[in-house]
């Protein structure tokens, strides 16, 4: 999950990265592209930092934008009773990144017409070939 924050000269771009990553999947997940590629992100980036991405890769890659979720907190914790257990990039981020990923992610209507997923951040990697047997 992708996002600018503060000043844009200053901020780093995750976006070259990105498109390093998905190369990476085409060229060791043996699945002959066929795994589409969902790219959750939170801000706007431009058509320019995208574009790369999706012409570099034959798989289907969609970014989907959860600002409108993703800093939300669940609906029995409240913040202005509670202090972070972790901060370290923002007060609530961290936790605010669990929630989505345990419960959130499930509930976009654009999950549903998958059977599993695999979460890969953008500085994960794939080290070695990954054989396709689903």
């Amino acid at each position: 999950m992708a996002s600018f924050v503060g000043d844009p000269r200053l901020a780093f771009n995750p976006y070259p990265r990105l498109r390093e990553r998905v190369l990476q999947l085409d060229e060791r997940l043996g699945d002959n592209c066929s795994t589409d590629v969902i790219i959750f992100h939170t801000g706007y980036p431009f058509r320019g930092d995208l574009t790369p991405i999706i012409e570099g890769s034959r798989r289907q890659i969609e970014f989907v934008n959860i600002d409108h979720i993703f800093y939300k907190f669940s609906p029995a914790f409240d913040p202005h009773i509670r202090d972070p257990t972790w901060s370290q990039r923002g007060k609530w981020h961290y936790h605010h990144m669990c929630y989505f990923w345990f419960q959130q992610v499930f509930k976009l209507k654009i999950m549903q017409r998958y059977r599993y997923m695999m979460r890969l951040d953008d500085d994960s990697q794939i080290l070695g070939n990954f054989k396709h047997y689903l």
